[in-house]
């Protein structure tokens, strides 16, 4: 097969458009470490990096419900290299944030490892825990991803997750991205570039 230089130049000029590009990309797994306990949650969580970045210094949330006005414990177990703090969001709804102030998770690295950290959630007089009225439990005994446990970078930006939906702005619509990568080539005697691959 022949090529042509232009058909050379056309065939490097978009396969540098379509290069892998640095990128942050996190995921959560959890599980339920109390399943069949019904007097405390105990939410067992690891991030994973699958990006092309490090992260460092960023934040994420696990969000639960109390029920009949009650004040919740947090115990904490095992949170290596966080700070644990709980916080009241008004009207029985609450979060456990965890903050990796100076910490850095590099591309392909988990944290803290796959067994993950774990914390406690209960009432001071031990009564019952309702875990199913929980927007971050999954309910799983085996860890699964999570998407209802949101990371954000050490700005705020959202690294991974839902947040939950401030009533005073609701969210607005994605916006659509464009980027590199968006074209496919193909190329025998000439090229034919479109806007997607089939």
């Amino acid at each position: 097969m022949n090529v042509s230089k232009l058909q050379t130049v056309v065939l490097t000029v978009a396969l540098a458009m379509c290069s892998v590009q640095a990128s942050i990309s996190l995921r959560v797994f959890s599980r339920e470490e109390a399943v069949h306990e019904h007097n405390i949650s105990k939410p067992r969580i690891y991030i994973e990096n699958i990006g092309t970045e490090p992260v460092s210094s960023f934040y994420y949330h696990y969000y639960f419900r109390t029920e009949n006005n009650k004040t919740p414990v947090l115990e904490d177990y095992y949170t290596p290299n966080s700070a644990v703090t709980l916080e009241d969001l008004e009207d029985g709804l609450y979060r456990v944030r965890y903050h990796f102030s100076g910490v850095t998770l590099a591309p392909g690295e988990v944290l803290p490892n796959t067994d993950g950290n774990v914390v406690g959630l209960r009432y001071h007089d031990w009564s019952a825990w309702d875990k199913t009225n929980d927007p971050s439990n999954n309910a799983s005994a085996e860890f699964a991803l999570n998407g209802q446990i949101p990371v954000f970078l050490s700005d705020g930006t959202p690294g991974h997750g839902n947040d939950l939906p401030d009533p005073e702005n609701p969210p607005l619509p994605p916006a659509v991205a464009y980027g590199f990568g968006d074209y496919a080539v193909f190329s025998s005697d000439y090229t034919d570039l479109r806007d997607r691959s089939l």
